[in-house]
């Protein structure tokens, strides 16, 4: 099989699970063929990567990234934010960004497909939250930003943000000025059996869509 950067493309749904880097094939495959409440199947699925010295057994790994591939999902990597409101500062997103990049890179994730931030939370907003989320999108080429619950920034800090083009938004009022966001969470459900937020991914105000791993059509021979 052969891996690479797919769109995902016009109006869909896709879930957001901390289970996601242990969901066996077999959940994978009832979860891709169960429609979601509103009746659509959903297209793309986040996984987790690890803070550093914060490794979990659920965070994705390249296996199991190929394998949601395999059965047809496009797969995007977040990584979530300290638990409870915690400090940033540019060297801790220095030093976040480039464990990120570093894990996802490892897993054969592709520069070209959306390694997401989560900016949510933060305890001290203004130039030290832009400082962190700045640091943090220079780890990667294609950064992106989940404005989530007391980010620490307003919408046009966020949209300010330099070298950053695409943002996931939280459930509720939290956006993005100018551009808007790729990606909208929801209220969690219980899907297929495991716990997930469904997202709503469709083009930003300037067109942008979401990027993720995906399995590429056999080239012909």
């Amino acid at each position: 099989m052969t891996y690479g950067g797919v769109d995902v493309v016009g109006d869909c749904w896709g879930l957001d699970s901390s289970m996601a880097g242990i969901l066996t094939d077999e959940q994978l495959v009832k979860m891709k063929a169960t429609k979601l409440p509103n009746g659509q199947l959903p297209v793309f699925l986040w996984g987790y990567v690890p803070l550093p010295g914060n490794t979990s057994r659920w965070d994705m790994t390249g296996p199991r990234m190929r394998a949601a591939c395999d059965i047809g999902w496009i797969v995007l990597l977040v990584q979530h934010c300290r638990s409870g409101a915690w400090l940033a500062s540019a060297e801790e997103g220095t030093a976040d960004g480039q464990h990120a990049a570093e894990y996802a890179a490892a897993q054969g994730y592709p520069t070209d497909c959306h390694l997401t931030v989560d900016d949510e939370s933060i305890r001290n907003p203004g130039p030290d939250a832009i400082a962190h989320m700045t640091a943090w999108a220079k780890q990667w080429p294609t950064p992106m930003v989940y404005e989530g619950f007391s980010p620490g920034l307003s919408p046009q800090q966020e949209y300010e943000l330099p070298n950053v083009q695409a943002y996931w938004g939280a459930y509720g009022p939290w956006n993005v000025a100018t551009r808007g966001v790729r990606c909208r969470q929801g209220l969690q459900i219980v899907h297929a059996g495991v716990g997930v937020d469904p997202d709503f991914a469709s083009p930003d105000a300037m067109g942008g869509v979401l990027r993720g791993l995906g399995k590429l059509p056999e080239a012909n021979t």
